[in-house]
């Protein structure tokens, strides 16, 4: 593994680790020993979400477009 592919894993996993808080904090997941579940209300939000919120794909493009973006790949000035 390169040092470049290194430090990219530990920004995404620096990244996760800040959103699952962020959860915590809004009390949609909770810790339980070494488990994180959802709460009654994280289940009741994602109850409410609409199909292509929880589709695992709109991820898959998020995080791709993140990728493309910390490495400038496909980007001009006017996409920001």
């Amino acid at each position: 593994m390169t040092t470049r592919a290194i430090r990219e894993a530990s920004a995404r996993l620096a990244t996760r680790a800040g959103i699952l808080e962020s959860l915590v904090k809004k009390r949609l997941l909770q810790r339980k020993g070494k488990q994180i579940r959802s709460t009654t209300a994280g289940r009741m939000l994602v109850g409410v979400a609409i199909d292509e919120l929880k589709d695992v794909k709109l991820t898959a493009q998020w995080e791709q477009s993140l990728a493309d973006i910390g490495t400038w790949q496909g980007a001009t000035r006017r996409s920001f």
